[in-house]
């Protein structure tokens, strides 16, 4: 690039702050001369003096009377919109709370009252006072401190449970194992 054709880009990056008096003299002067040489940035400056002379000849567009109240009423009616839509969604979600709540609550006492009434339902009352509470203490024992709602806790509690029935009828007709899975065999 030559010499000159640098000088002239930074003299167009300069014209529009030359045409509305934003630069000091000395620079002034510069670009003023400039301009008188080089035809090139001379056509640059008649263009964007152009083109500020067909802005200025544009009106002011003012909005119309009713625009602003409008466009409040607009803005307000979105924000009415969507504070609805949030209400909406905290209904949605506390229309499913008391279901889902309600059913955790039944499951657990369907679990537990299974859990109590099983003994009573084979009979094991008829055999030693203590068997029915061994039952529901083995049962529960493999929910200490764990989760019910973990499916491995779950099935460890019904392993539980069946090894407790099994033992509780082992001990009621001192038979063996009937269920094949638990440790408390009786040996004939």
């Amino acid at each position: 690039m030559s010499l000159n054709r640098l000088n002239c880009e930074k003299i167009k990056r300069k014209l529009s702050a030359y045409i509305d008096g934003e630069i000091n003299i000395p620079k002034k002067d510069i670009i003023s001369n400039h301009i008188e040489k080089c035809h090139i940035c001379k056509g640059e400056l008649s263009v964007l003096i152009k083109q500020n002379d067909l802005l200025r000849e544009i009106k002011n567009i003012e909005p119309s009377l009713g625009f602003r109240t409008g466009l409040w009423e607009k803005i307000k009616e979105w924000e009415r919109l969507k504070q609805e839509n949030e209400e909406a969604i905290k209904k949605t979600r506390l229309k499913w709370l008391l279901p889902v709540s309600a059913f955790g609550v039944i499951a657990f006492f369907v679990i537990f009252a299974f859990t109590l009434l099983i003994p009573l339902a084979y009979g094991f009352s008829s055999v030693k006072k203590h068997e029915p509470i061994y039952f529901v203490v083995n049962a529960f024992s493999s929910l200490h401190q764990k989760n019910i709602l973990a499916p491995i806790n779950l099935i460890n509690y019904c392993n539980n449970c069946c090894k407790a029935l099994c033992k509780c009828y082992q001990s009621k007709t001192n038979k063996g194992c009937i269920c094949g899975g638990c440790e408390n065999e009786h040996k004939n």
